[in-house]
């Protein structure tokens, strides 16, 4: 017969792996994936409506040669869409450091407990390479986003030589 202290020292015995079906946990990191993954697409769909629109109005303003007043706001917007196109790249990052923790949670705990009828779906070779996948498409929008950025300073910096140029507030 074992004592107390004995079965103290002993380590607690691991349940055994039970298959997931419609499991809380699988579900609930399921929805906080995709919620994610929706945020993302939030994050660059909100960076391309803010910068085309923008790019091409401020293009089509400085061929027009504006007035050193016009061309003072567009420095100075140019320097706020550089700094909201650096919050949107590190938001964007995020989202990605947190869709890439999900999925590793959703491999483990489909790996640990396995789902019903054997089916794999994050843990399975076809999923990792779509994942594999999504890393380039990360690295696009970081490259769009960084362009964009350069676009306005491009564009802050032809303001300020335009501004130079303009002697008495004509050109």
């Amino acid at each position: 017969m074992t004592t107390k202290t004995e079965a103290k020292d002993e380590p607690p015995k691991k349940p055994d792996p039970r298959p997931i079906t419609s499991g809380l946990a699988f579900s609930g990191i399921c929805n906080v994936r995709n919620t994610e993954a929706h945020l993302r697409w939030l994050g660059a769909q909100l960076s391309f409506f803010l910068n085309l629109p923008a790019f091409g109005a401020v293009a089509l303003r400085l061929i027009a040669f504006p007035a050193k007043p016009e061309l003072v706001l567009i420095f100075v917007g140019s320097i706020i869409l550089i700094a909201a196109n650096f919050f949107l790249l590190h938001v964007l990052r995020r989202d990605t450091r947190h869709l890439d923790l999900w999925n590793d949670k959703l491999d483990e705990l489909e790996r640990v407990n396995g789902i019903e009828g054997g089916v794999e779906i994050f843990s399975s070779r076809r999923y990792r390479k779509l994942r594999s996948a999504r890393q380039r498409l990360q690295r696009r929008l970081d490259f769009a986003m960084i362009c964009c950025m350069v676009g306005w300073g491009v564009i802050a910096a032809a303001a300020v030589v335009l501004s130079l140029s303009i002697k008495g507030g004509q050109p």
